[in-house]
């Protein structure tokens, strides 16, 4: 027998079903949505592990006030780095806008126009944010001027290193993005026990952890170079901050609506309800958090489906099937160990097993509401988003005016996280909506 161009096979021993399982595993992966994101899974789940033993250890080797500080500090760092989940969009966005109009090695260059924007402004930031935290060191329990100036490092070393992230997500480099994300948090847990073990102090670990994200960032740097014959190209020029308001602004009111329940709390749960409340959310916005990166991935593939115009229905259709799956696993995952996770001698403390199972009922509908403003942001529709605006805006008067008791906060967040998900899928399929609005053409140019 001979294959296409008459090279005759060559006698190989094979085990029986094998080369039947690898063609169907490659067969058009390029275009693949589930098994992209079934692979970068594979890599996530143990980097997300790394990231707890992040905190298992530091508990274990810090004094427990110390242990206090660090926390503190880490949910500083934590709420300063929410940004950028959004730079992530808008910088998927815009390389994948690059690749599919003017080619990889203008891609590249793209790349190094943003890293000079993240280095510099993300400095500046830095810098101001380092000069107002005195101001705010007593409400934020950072008494030491070293571990509130290692915070900001952190965050911003974490800047920088996530932008290999947008663009390992752009050029669809599946297991290079899994491979990278997961040497960033193993890499992250050592030095920070080493920062530990060798200054015995917090700014010790978050000094460790800031030089792994820099470690990262130069690493890629310099792995990704620059092509030949790009030295004289010009830098595509990015977007104006005006021209991106509206997904910054949209991006951030998603990312608002999905912990409205944990900010709400604060004000309408009195005693101990509001650590009952905290502890037992922190599974469902952990299962919303994981599940964020495989769908930043798909973004990129939607984006790309959207320039080149081809294909972009069928890759939305799959991003919201596999967020669906990575939800549903979750939900039901969380569920059968939360007997073991929530409570008891092992479990998370003040977690309590009715809250918990209230709250993972709005997992499902948060992470199809967020495939649903990706898709809207693929076809830049981006002020659609805003709109989300009024279900918020309503339920902040409701929560404000009802809610007194876990339970009953609980129960009304879930019912309106299945109540925004409706009311954004009629926007969504509102005449006109589903239709493939006018786009960049491949010579970059705007499409009438």
């Amino acid at each position: 027998m001979t294959l296409g161009g008459g090279a005759e096979r060559p006698p190989t021993k094979r085990v029986p079903g094998f080369p039947m399982l690898k063609d169907l595993l490659r067969r058009r992966y390029e275009k693949s949505v589930l098994r992209r994101t079934a692979l970068l899974c594979a890599f996530l789940v143990p980097a997300y592990g790394a990231n707890f033993l992040t905190y298992y250890v530091t508990g274990r080797l810090l004094p427990a006030e110390s242990f206090g500080v660090f926390f503190v500090g880490n949910t500083v760092e934590n709420v300063l780095f929410t940004g950028a989940f959004i730079l992530n969009i808008l910088f998927t966005r815009h390389l994948v806008s690059v690749l599919e109009t003017q080619g990889a090695a203008m891609a590249v260059v793209a790349l190094g126009g943003i890293e000079r924007k993240v280095v510099g402004w993300g400095a500046l930031g830095a810098v101001a944010t380092c000069l107002a935290l005195p101001l705010v060191a007593k409400a934020l329990a950072l008494k030491a001027p070293l571990v509130a100036v290692a915070v900001v490092l952190e965050c911003y070393a974490s800047y920088l290193a996530d932008i290999a992230r947008a663009y390992l997500q752009s050029v669809r480099r599946t297991v290079r993005l899994g491979q990278y994300t997961l040497a960033w948090m193993i890499l992250r847990l050592l030095l920070c026990v080493l920062g530990i073990l060798a200054f015995r102090t917090v700014w010790g670990a978050f000094a460790g952890m800031a030089l792994a994200a820099g470690i990262m960032f130069l690493g890629f740097h310099l792995s990704i170079g620059r092509p030949v014959g790009a030295a004289a190209a010009a830098t595509p020029s990015f977007p104006s901050a005006l021209a991106l308001a509206p997904l910054f602004c949209g991006y951030a009111l998603v990312i608002i609506i999905f912990n409205l329940d944990i900010l709400l709390s604060f004000f309408v749960v009195t005693g101990d309800g509001l650590g009952v409340y905290s502890a037992s959310s922190v599974f469902p916005k952990a299962i919303l958090m994981v599940t964020a990166a495989p769908l930043q991935m798909v973004f990129a593939m939607m984006v790309a489906g959207y320039v080149a115009r081809g294909g972009f229905d069928l890759v939305a259709q799959k991003a919201g099937v596999a967020a669906l799956a990575l939800a549903v696993a979750g939900v039901g995952t969380v569920w059968l160990a939360s007997g073991w996770v929530c409570g008891g001698r092992w479990g998370l403390n003040l977690c309590e097993r009715s809250a918990l199972g209230i709250l993972l009922l709005s997992v499902i509908p948060l992470s199809l509401l967020r495939v649903l403003v990706l898709v809207e942001f693929a076809r830049n529709r981006d002020w659609r988003a805003l709109l989300l605006a009024v279900p918020a805006l309503l339920y902040v008067i409701f929560a404000g005016l009802s809610a007194r008791q876990v339970t009953v906060l609980a129960s009304s967040f879930s019912i309106f996280a299945w109540a925004t998900l409706v009311y954004f899928l009629c926007i969504y399929l509102v005449p006109g909506g589903r239709r493939v609005a006018s786009g960049p053409d491949r010579n970059g140019r705007q499409a009438k």
